[in-house]
């Protein structure tokens, strides 16, 4: 399953450290994640495999069709190194 991640800014969160991820599965399902720039993307895929039970081995990152998996430098990178900013 492909899972898309769109930016919904929300407030409470400074947009240089923290903000809100809104996630859409295929089948139309959502749910909106807190997150920050320091969390790694394993953790990222944990927030939704418990939110929509979408396993991470099952999980495609995407953002504007890029998937943010496979242009990560590293294995792990920290969600703030992927180029997705907060509340665009």
């Amino acid at each position: 399953r492909e899972v898309q991640a769109k930016l919904d800014a929300e407030s409470g969160f400074s947009r240089s450290q923290a903000g809100e991820v809104e996630v859409t599965v295929l089948d139309g399902r959502r749910c909106k994640l807190s997150l920050s720039h320091q969390m790694r993307l394993r953790e990222v895929k944990e927030l939704i495999r418990q939110q929509l039970q979408v396993p991470a081995g099952q999980q495609r990152l995407l953002f504007r069709g890029r998937d943010l998996t496979k242009t990560a430098d590293e294995p792990d990178p920290r969600w703030g190194s992927l180029g997705v900013p907060f509340g665009e």
